[in-house]
């Protein structure tokens, strides 16, 4: 123990030394002198006057402004829009959590979210993400809350407090854990009673999160602190204990259920829950701790704040009669279903969670020096300052409150409860912090942004809506107030100096508002006293108001106000307005059409006397480098002829219209890695570019890559230069847009329909030209006639992504037919010579890249040949080469497949034509050790996507296909059930099953078992893409169908070539 004291003392020394270290290099920012060394400003800055501390520092020092914390540590207090933009989105991989308020959160819950940092926590998010579901609990939980309360009541004033957060309880507990906490039957449940004096505890720990680090370092086991006579450490221990125990017991029960097959849709949550998702998720190596953490920080960060936030609302209204009245008049005309299509319920939860956020700050620490830019200059001892120099090790408390009521951003009304705000587009602030929930903070921003917000939103207006249709409240009389602490909750005066006191919010409970009720009207100044006293009425849920205002409009990039409203000059009504037949680009002409018009352009092809769209393409090299010859070629529209060659089966009709689509069940739209934030940047505009076109554009293409790029943090710069790159060209700004329009509606619905299938089907039609148009030109200057290739390829792989997700798999092959000549003209190697696969797939070049990529994929896939012959040298040092450079040239973080598996399925398909490979066991042998070796960038080992992906090439595939063998092949039946396994054991979700084409598909022709194959049509077709007849997913279930139907019907097991005569059957190619 003496050690341990002489640690623990020496620890705190050599804090007191850095904290004054590091107050010598924080810029000398104004600021008011600590009233205490000890505690520093904390103990103003929060509890009963918290609010009126803080706002009058900033006001007196400025929005930027130097506090002091524990033991002297200066830390930074800003609602500055610049500086918090840059800290949570544009440079925040330079700002962390606090270490040590991560620290504390772990050591209390034993986990979760908010004890998570950097990658770590990405992952952890990524597979949390699915889980917040479930309008119906929601409504079923806040009519018993209603009848709880009616049930319960003798008098007319009621304390909210305890029923909104048995309401929370419940509905986290039910849809997060799948248990209920019997929170309105009277029962004392132990697992809440623990985590709410762990949560307790932690406002009272707070003030030590600078030091907490150095304290967990100490040698001292949990055992030896029980013995410390501490009351605050000693009370930490015992809820921690019961808190963990009670998990554990939560946890055993649902894993008991799990291994016994018991029916999930009969238990609390159906099975739905993230207990169950993440029991599941152990399967592939999710510590036991860690799911114990998940669970306590769920149920604690899921209640408080959304109780709080419940009861804050309620107690505005109490005190705004004429807004209750007239948000309860809009209740009670719509029926239950459209709630959440209510708009003024809508704006007055967005107002109050703008102006009584539950949080008041967000709390990061600088982990390199940087400069940030500041939207309001400081003026300094030295002169005033535009940006504001940070030290590594600076803590900074970024204020959601204040910027949530920045004046120079909401006006002078920005300290009112104004909803109407939210239905007035021009009196909406917009602070260009890029905040996940509308333009204000309270869910805070970037990747550590509240992964629960919409399932909260949707909780508070529901619950909202369900109370003021029993409910009437009015003030109580009782003299209380709201306090600023970890989540802010009101406290009545007359308790104010008790330890044990208890958030107290009494109401004055009304009669049922379906009887009649005594209303006081409003009361208006003397200057109007000729208008009539009277409340209004509530608005109605008109389409144009519902336009504005969209069920679920919770992320800020499709809220009213300034983001929304910029989507209106591209709008679907007035496309062709911008077509104009000057917008001609040097290599690229746009032409001029009506979109509204109708169209059966679906397949494209050459003329035959240009080049032959015949099946004999791909395999043809000379076809594809003399094609195109003539300007004057002529382009032949031909109507679809590609799904009927294979009659749909009634069974397949029934699992299309049937399949569970993911996107039901889950916000396939959510963002947890803060793509949008980062994508949709305010850039500075270029003096041609219209203000109001850019961002939706970013918009746009940020909901593509979130739903369409496997990893789309690696692509956001890229694409966001790229994007505004074209946009400042007067020549690509049009095509830009179209192809934004496209790729909106696709992320909105995950499909299109006619007016956008045309644009795409025009697009690719002018793209088409242009490549017709570049082949007819001989090259000049070798390296420059390289360059515009690769601009054309840029242009045609574009339009061929979206193609693959919303059009058949026949138009694809037209649009690879389309972009063969021109990826060819734009590689070195001289015509007839093979192309040098290693030195493309290493290139800087992207499109260079994909073009390959998907050239050996669809060969895995269907059987079809290369459309070129590749060099391929296949080495395990250059697979650590690529290794090495995935960062650079790799394009895992687009489909998810390692680059390694691209060039040893190369490798692989090129030893089938080589005599006697397929009976060199030395060579399979050696395959199978080297496959073993490689390398494969991942976060985690037990990656389920790479391991799906290694299980099929190294044994699938390479058996079928190198070894020849059939399904019934002991080593093909033995990866095959090992791919099943996997793909049982990775919970169904978006990622992965939207990236699982190439290996489902594989292992799909070998599947014999009538289960196995159930599994895998509710894989693919669960994928609401590939629901959709007539797209390439939905192709390649029919090829599944077509080669299992024939298979069954000739009496044997498939064979390889039977992926060939598949996509023959489904394509006609």
């Amino acid at each position: 123990m003496l050690l341990s004291t002489l640690y623990f003392i020496s620890g705190v020394l050599v804090l007191l030394v850095l904290r004054w270290y590091r107050q010598r290099r924080l810029v000398p920012l104004p600021g008011p002198p600590p009233t205490s060394y000890v505690t520093g400003h904390f103990k103003n800055m929060f509890g009963l006057n918290g609010f009126e501390f803080q706002e009058n520092v900033l006001k007196a020092y400025g929005p930027t402004v130097r506090m002091t914390g524990v033991m002297g540590e200066q830390f930074i207090l800003s609602f500055d829009p610049a500086l918090i933009h840059t800290v949570l989105i544009k440079e925040r991989s330079k700002f962390e959590r606090n270490k040590g308020g991560a620290l504390m959160v772990r050591s209390l819950f034993g986990g979760g979210l908010a004890g998570l940092r950097g990658e770590e926590h990405r992952q952890q998010r990524k597979l949390l993400n699915p889980v917040f579901t479930g309008q119906h609990l929601q409504e079923y939980v806040a009519k018993q809350t209603c009848n709880a309360i009616d049930k319960s009541l003798s008098t007319g004033v009621i304390d909210i407090i305890p029923w909104t957060t048995a309401a929370a309880l419940e509905l986290i507990g039910e849809a997060g854990l799948g248990y209920s906490f019997s929170s309105f039957n009277g029962e004392k449940n132990e697992y809440s009673t623990a985590i709410k004096s762990v949560g307790q505890l932690l406002s009272k720990l707070v003030p030590f999160i600078p030091i907490y680090p150095y304290f967990v370092r100490l040698p001292v086991t949990r055992k030896a602190l029980s013995y410390v006579r501490i009351p605050l450490l000693r009370q930490v221990l015992k809820a921690t204990s019961l808190q963990n125990e009670q998990a554990e017991k939560i946890l055993r029960t649902r894993q008991d259920m799990l291994t016994k097959g018991t029916d999930l849709e009969s238990v609390t949550g159906r099975g739905k829950d993230i207990l169950t998702q993440l029991m599941k998720a152990n399967q592939e190596g999710m510590d036991r701790d860690a799911m114990v953490g998940h669970m306590n920080i769920l149920i604690f960060a899921g209640h408080e704040t959304t109780s709080s936030m419940i009861a804050r609302i309620l107690d505005i209204l109490s005190n705004n009669l004429e807004i209750q009245e007239k948000l309860r008049g809009e209740v009670l005309e719509c029926g239950e279903d459209n709630v959440l299509d209510l708009s003024y319920l809508d704006a007055v939860v967005k107002e109050a969670l703008r102006l009584y956020p539950p949080a008041s700050y967000l709390g990061r620490m600088c982990e390199e020096d940087t400069v940030v830019p500041l939207s309001y200059p400081i003026s300094t001892a030295s002169g005033v300052i535009t940006s504001l120099p940070i030290k590594k090790g600076t803590r900074l408390a970024l204020s959601i409150i204040f910027s949530n009521r920045d004046e120079k951003v909401w006006g002078k009304r920005a300290g009112e409860f104004w909803p109407e705000r939210w239905l007035e587009s021009e009196q909406l602030g917009d602070p260009g912090i890029q905040s996940i929930y509308s333009p204000i903070l309270t869910f805070g921003a970037g990747n550590y942004a509240c992964i629960g917000f919409k399932f909260a939103v949707m909780e508070i207006k529901i619950m909202i809506a369900q109370l003021l249709r029993s409910f009437k409240f009015e003030p109580s009389g009782e003299d209380y107030a709201w306090e600023i602490a970890g989540v802010s909750n009101p406290y009545l005066s007359k308790e104010r100096g008790e330890t044990t006191r208890l958030p107290k919010l009494p109401l004055k409970r009304c009669q049922n508002s379906g009887k009649v009720c005594v209303y006081e009207y409003v009361e208006y100044p003397e200057a109007e006293n000729h208008r009539m006293t009277r409340t209004k009425p509530g608005p109605r849920a008109t389409p144009k108001s519902l336009s504005h205002l969209r069920r679920g409009n919770s992320s800020g990039l499709s809220q009213t106000g300034t983001i929304f409203q910029l989507a209106s000059p591209v709008s679907r009504d007035s496309i062709a307005s911008h077509f104009d037949s000057s917008e001609i680009c040097e290599v690229e002409t746009y032409p001029l059409f009506d979109p509204t018009a109708p169209t059966n352009i679906v397949n494209t092809t050459f003329n035959p006397s240009i080049t032959p769209a015949t099946p004999q393409l791909r395999s043809g090299l000379s076809s594809m480098e003399t094609s195109c010859t003539s300007l004057d070629a002529e382009l032949t529209v031909v109507a679809p002829q590609i799904c009927g060659m294979v009659p749909t089966t009634p069974d397949l009709t029934l699992q299309v219209s049937t399949a569970n689509n993911l996107e039901d069940d889950e916000d396939y739209d959510d963002d947890p890695e803060g793509v949008r934030n980062l994508l949709c940047l305010a850039p500075t505009l270029h003096k041609n570019v219209r203000d109001n076109s850019l961002p939706f554009v970013l918009q746009c293409y940020s909901g593509w890559a979130i739903a369409r790029v496997f990893d789309p943090l690696k692509l956001v710069d890229a694409m966001r230069d790229q994007v505004i790159q074209y946009f400042s060209s007067e020549d690509t700004r049009i095509r830009t847009i179209l192809i934004a329009n496209v790729m909106n509606k696709f992320s909105k619905s995950l499909t299109i329909d006619g007016i956008e299938r045309s644009i795409l089907d025009k697009l690719a039609l002018t793209v088409r030209r242009n490549g017709i148009h570049f082949m007819a030109t001989l090259p000049s200057d070798p390296a420059l006639d390289r360059e515009n290739a690769m601009r054309i390829l840029d242009s045609m792989l574009e339009i061929f992504s979206l193609r693959t997700v919303t059009q058949s798999m026949a138009t694809c092959f037209q649009s690879l037919d389309d972009a063969a000549p021109i990826f060819r003209r734009a590689c070195i190697e001289p015509l007839g010579q093979p192309i040098d696969l290693s030195s493309i797939l290493l290139n800087p070049n992207l499109n260079l890249r994909h073009f390959v990529t998907t050239d050996i994929v669809t060969t895995v896939t269907t059987g079809l040949p290369t459309y070129f012959q590749y060099k391929v040298s296949f080495s395990l040092e250059l697979c650590e080469q690529m290794y090495r450079m995935q960062d650079k040239v790799g394009l895992q973080w687009l489909h998810g497949f390692p680059d390694q598996f691209i060039m040893l399925i190369a490798w692989i398909n090129s030893l089938r034509e080589t005599p006697g490979a397929s009976e060199d066991t030395k060579l399979i042998e050696w395959i199978e050790k080297a496959i073993q070796q490689i390398r494969f960038a991942t976060s985690r080992p037990s990656d389920p996507l790479l391991r799906i992906g290694r299980v099929v090439v190294q044994e699938c595939w390479r058996c079928a296909a190198l070894c020849k063998a059939n399904a019934c092949d002991p080593r093909v039946v033995y990866a095959q059930k090992g791919f099943m396994r996997l793909v049982r054991g990775v919970v169904q979700a978006r990622t992965p099953d939207a990236f699982l084409f190439t290996p489902i598909v594989v292992a799909g022709f070998a599947t014999i078992e009538e289960s196995d194959r159930n599994v895998i049509r509710q894989r693919i077709l669960g994928v609401r893409e590939c629901a959709e007849p007539g797209t390439v997913g939905n192709n390649f279930m029919l090829m599944l169908e077509d080669v299992w139907t024939r298979t069954r019907d000739e009496g044997r097991v498939a064979v390889w070539s039977d992926s060939r005569l598949a996509t023959f059957r489904v394509t006609g190619r």
